[in-house]
This record gives structure tokens, C-alpha cells and sequence, in this order.
């Protein structure tokens, strides 16, 4: 039971921080970009990002439950 702790608490956490830096790369700057312009924001460049994330976390999902699936303990 303590090994699944140790996971949650590091590589869970680490997912989560890496794919929420990812999903926000370019909002801190086309936030600005839009105020001085006064235009709608424009998300073709953000939404790469967070497609990047979201395959990222659907990746390690995947891996979880191959990892499960295969009898794998943590």
C-alpha cells in the first residue's frame, strides 16, 4: 500500500505539473498581446499545446492500465 502512495504523491503530481506546463505555453503572452491589441484571443498557437498535454496524459492512462492489466503491482 505505501508504494502507491509514493506513486501518487511523485509521479502523479509530476504528470499533472508537466502537462499544465504544457497546456499553458504562449497564454502569458497572447494574454497580453490581446489587451493591447483589444482583439479576441487567438488559440491556433495555445491549442497546440494543450493537444500536446492531453496526448501526454492519455499516454501515461495508457500506460497505467497496460501496466494493470499486465498484472503489474505498484
Amino acid at each position: 500500500m505505501a508504494m502507491i502512495l509514493v506513486w501518487r504523491w511523485s509521479v502523479c503530481v509530476a504528470l499533472h505539473v508537466g502537462c499544465t506546463t504544457l497546456a499553458v505555453q504562449d497564454v502569458a503572452n497572447m494574454w497580453p498581446q490581446t489587451m493591447r491589441e483589444l482583439h479576441p484571443p487567438r488559440f491556433g498557437r495555445v491549442l497546440l499545446w494543450v493537444v500536446t498535454a492531453i496526448f501526454a496524459h492519455a499516454a501515461y492512462n495508457g500506460a497505467a492500465v497496460m501496466a494493470q492489466l499486465s498484472g503489474c503491482e505498484f
